[in-house]
């Protein structure tokens, strides 16, 4: 496996990774956090100017497996309806590079005086990619790999709906609508492939247990054409409204551990771990990820602190 010796193995790596063919950020184990990554009517949400950075190792120990830096900033506009949201991501698998950024737009709907709202977002993405080709080795002679990717550019567009409150979620997106087509130039006899539509489902509640503690279990739902169901489960709890601890699961895929922090009522840092059982988890010491957020409240028209979604 070390160094993709075999085509084969690589294409299905890059094949699988939601990272390169499905033109999408890695499934990240801290999505409650950084919402926006899949939905573009999350955009604004948090009635702030809010800056999210996160890095993600994937399958640790496994040379050339995926890594992903991804920066994402999102606001209200001044009439508080109308949002917009933008993202700069950076993610390598193997020999693929992809640079990429997005624009989203949402206008929501106050739906009553408790501050329950009806988002509606959109969303274009335009992706540069660099692949080589040429560094992998062909065991099948048929094979003639003699065409690297350089700077290849591909555009594609998504939507969602986003009903929320101070305490719940529920969500639906739509990502990837364009089936664009990736390798085809790569050489004699290599695959190409096309991306495919992917929709999320989510939803979430936040249960008060004590003065203290707070429950919150959430759910994501990734539906994509030739692919298995990517039911995914979290519950955390959130301790003094400082502190979460939990954990995740990912139907026959990954479980999780994580932790976030509210350094103030403006600063949060967390910190995920994955650890997989499937086909690789022989050789992988499992996936990290930490992300740090940052709000700049300019409004007067903000939930209470700490915001749970």
């Amino acid at each position: 496996m070390k160094n993709f010796k075999s085509l084969l193995l690589y294409l299905s790596l890059f094949a699988t990774s939601s990272t390169v063919i499905s033109q999408q950020l890695l499934e990240n184990s801290l999505y409650s956090f950084n919402v926006l990554n899949y939905n573009p009517a999350y955009a604004g949400s948090r009635d702030a100017l809010s800056l999210s950075l996160v890095h993600r190792v994937q399958w640790t120990g496994i040379d050339g497996a995926p890594q992903s830096t991804f920066l994402t900033v999102h606001s209200p506009t001044t009439n508080h309806n109308l949002s917009w949201g933008l993202s700069a991501i950076r993610e390598e698998l193997g020999v693929t590079n992809v640079t990429g950024g997005l624009l989203n737009l949402s206008y929501r709907i106050q739906l009553n005086e408790k501050r329950d709202y009806l988002a509606f977002g959109i969303r274009g993405t335009m992706n540069m990619f660099d692949i080589n080709i040429s560094k992998l080795t062909a065991l099948d002679p048929d094979f003639v790999l003699n065409n690297d990717i350089n700077n290849e550019l591909k555009f594609n567009v998504g939507a969602g709906i986003y009903y929320y409150g101070f305490n719940y979620f529920v969500g639906f997106s739509a990502l990837n609508l364009l089936e664009n087509s990736i390798l085809d130039d790569a050489g004699d006899n290599v695959p190409g492939f096309k991306t495919s539509r992917h929709y999320y489902f989510t939803a979430g509640y936040v249960f008060e247990l004590s003065s203290t503690t707070k429950l919150r279990p959430y759910a994501k739902l990734k539906v994509a054409p030739g692919a298995p169901l990517g039911p995914e489960v979290h519950c955390d709890l959130l301790f003094f409204d400082k502190l979460w601890l939990g954990g995740m699961y990912r139907y026959e895929d990954v479980a999780g551990l994580k932790a976030i922090y509210h350094v103030n009522d403006q600063f949060r840092i967390g910190y995920g771990y994955d650890y997989v059982f499937n086909e690789l988890t022989h050789y992988t010491g499992g996936s990290h990820e930490v992300l740090l957020t940052y709000d700049f409240d300019f409004s007067d028209r903000k939930f209470k602190s700490p915001r749970y979604f």
